[in-house]
């Protein structure tokens, strides 16, 4: 009788780990399974829209951080994470945003609460109409249609690509156009952020890369007069995919 009730009190603690362990593999491979549901389903929305490359984006004020004491300095917390997916924004006339929800996999600095949660990016590009991108601008007459606007300083993100970046709580109460845009879209404000200054310090790794890049392809021509900026913009680049890149140990720059 004891072997027997030995036998069922092991059944017992056993089965729970099992069921336990199943269940954090399931939500993995679920996680992955809707992020390529995601992509599809965005794609589905951009891919035979019209592009439009813009330059000159000119709505990045703050501090360009070029260490990783500065880095962790300037934001409220630095992250590493993931882009879950990407949501077409109602933009103000001659704006285009992009509602980017991300998971954040990893704190690297700042606020532990942020670990596992997810958050509510706004980033520039993104789709909305020929009427509103060219209001009170020179336009040639043609049916109003929808576009995908492209910031050259700053291409949109990828469904899937991870990302590093430096976040701080968005200021509701601010009289900016993309606040507005924010509340016009309803966007939470218990977890919406803005990114550290996104031109210099938002850092991607796309699904097919093996490192992190500065997302702006235009960053050595808009530091070539600043050699000790880039230099520092390099050298951080380097140490986050040391420290943070699964793969970036062994790859060159």
């Amino acid at each position: 009788m004891k072997k027997t009730l030995i036998i069922l009190l092991a059944a017992c603690l056993v089965l729970p780990l099992s069921a336990c362990g199943a269940k954090e593999k399931v939500t993995t491979i679920q996680n992955t399974e809707e992020i390529q549901m995601n992509k599809i389903d965005w794609q589905k929305n951009v891919n035979d829209l019209p592009i439009v490359e813009f330059s000159g984006y000119t709505e990045s004020p703050g501090f360009i951080a070029h260490s990783m004491s500065q880095l962790k300095q300037a934001n409220k917390a630095v992250v590493k994470g993931t882009v879950y997916n990407l949501v077409k924004m109602d933009s103000p006339h001659n704006r285009a945003y992009t509602k980017v929800i991300f998971h954040i996999d990893e704190v690297i600095s700042g606020d532990k609460s942020l670990q596992d949660k997810t958050i509510n990016l706004a980033m520039h590009g993104g789709v909305t109409t020929s009427n509103s991108w060219y209001f009170n601008k020179n336009q040639t007459r043609e049916a109003n249609h929808d576009i995908m606007v492209q910031y050259k300083e700053s291409p949109p993100p990828q469904i899937g690509a991870q990302m590093i970046i430096g976040i701080n709580p968005t200021d509701k109460k601010a009289p900016t156009e993309y606040v507005k845009a924010l509340k016009k879209n309803h966007f939470d404000f218990n977890k919406t952020y803005d990114i550290g200054m996104p031109l210099f310090n938002t850092w991607i790794k796309n699904p097919d890369a093996k490192k992190y890049i500065l997302n702006n392809p235009e960053a050595d021509k808009k530091l070539a007069d600043d050699s000790a900026m880039k230099q520092g913009m390099d050298k951080l680049t380097a140490e986050l995919n040391k420290q943070f890149n699964n793969k970036g140990q062994n790859q060159t720059r």
